[in-house]
């Protein structure tokens, strides 16, 4: 991203949850989303007695990543589109 001279503002695509995404708010969400991936790898790999456990379902953890990540991309930390 630090190297393009495209302009990541004035390229868009449709997203089916979040709808019209540009392609800066992808480069974040794609960042932020291997970023779970990458920590729920790593609490896989770590031993049972040592994992976090939030108590939440997987589900809930789930959508609150995604909550945070639509927040995070969305720039005004609105409510998800339904």
């Amino acid at each position: 991203m630090q190297t393009t001279q495209d302009d990541l503002r004035a390229h868009f695509m449709e997203h089916p949850l979040l709808k019209t995404m540009d392609a800066y708010q992808i480069m974040l969400l794609l960042s932020a989303h291997s970023e779970r991936h990458t920590a729920q790898i790593a609490e896989v790999r770590r031993p049972q007695a040592t994992r976090r456990n939030s108590g939440a379902p997987a589900y809930f953890r789930t959508s609150f990543m995604m909550l945070s990540t639509y927040r995070l991309v969305s720039g005004n930390g609105g409510t998800p589109p339904n």
